[in-house]
């Protein structure tokens, strides 16, 4: 099996791992269980979990799919307008449920590990860049009361709660179910009435 395969597996057996344990409840016994390899191989490729972890986070994190997507918000019609920034969204969302142990992981553990809290923090970085560009695509729609940066904050933070609770599931939602959802909460800051099956 080749060096990257190899390390592939450990990554993700690492993730899953601390994703349901916590970084520090992660042993290299387990962990070379869980990716079938001895623990020589793990201290040979990644030296200490804190290596591990970094190189777990910037293997897996959407950070080019997310810094790459460039919104393009077609305001002729509210419908469009509309359709445009829930593809933002959606976009947004598979990045996060695409790997959820990272999320659990980013979530639990990476602010006890600077370094790795650094790489996370890149991914709600450029998630809030691109949904600003998006908001600001779309202003000659938007409500005149809209505050972009805090509808920015907003919709963050229902992408960050609908993918943190499937993720765990405490919540069943399918991919309709989030889009219908995320098409709901963009719907009162656009300016008159917007079709529902837009």
């Amino acid at each position: 099996m080749s060096g990257e395969a190899t390390d592939e597996r450990i990554l993700r057996a690492f993730l899953a791992l601390a994703a349901t344990r916590g970084m520090a409840g992660v042993t290299t016994r387990d962990l070379a269980r869980a990716a079938g390899v001895n623990e020589v191989t793990i201290f040979r490729r990644f030296g200490d979990k804190a290596s591990l972890a970094l190189a777990a986070v910037r293997r897996f994190q959407p950070i080019d799919a997310i810094a790459t997507y460039r919104p393009t918000i077609d305001t002729s019609t509210r419908e469009r307008c509309l359709a445009d920034l829930t593809a933002c969204l959606r976009m947004l969302y598979h990045q996060l449920v695409t790997h959820p142990e990272l999320l659990q992981f980013g979530l639990a553990d990476a602010a006890r590990h600077p370094d790795v809290l650094e790489e996370v923090k890149k991914i709600p970085d450029a998630a809030r860049r691109l949904l600003t560009d998006a908001l600001r695509q779309a202003s000659p729609l938007l409500r005149g009361e809209c505050d972009i940066e805090v509808e920015v904050l907003g919709l963050l933070g229902l992408l960050l709660l609908l993918a943190s609770w499937r993720s765990r599931r405490w919540m069943r939602l399918s991919e309709d179910k989030a889009e219908a959802m995320l098409t709901a909460r963009l719907r009162p800051l656009l300016r008159g009435p917007v079709a529902d099956d837009a």
